[in-house]
């Protein structure tokens, strides 16, 4: 198993996390302004 440095954690959150947090959280407000309400299942 390879160790997550902190640079390591912080590349793969700004590569992936961030932009995909990013695109749900518009997706949901989208859904929110039309319907006023979202189902989020995880």
């Amino acid at each position: 198993m390879r160790k997550i440095t902190p640079e390591l954690r912080t590349k793969i959150l700004n590569d992936y996390y961030w932009k995909h947090h990013q695109k749900l959280n518009d997706a949901v407000n989208q859904q929110l302004e039309k319907y006023v309400k979202a189902i989020i299942i995880d």
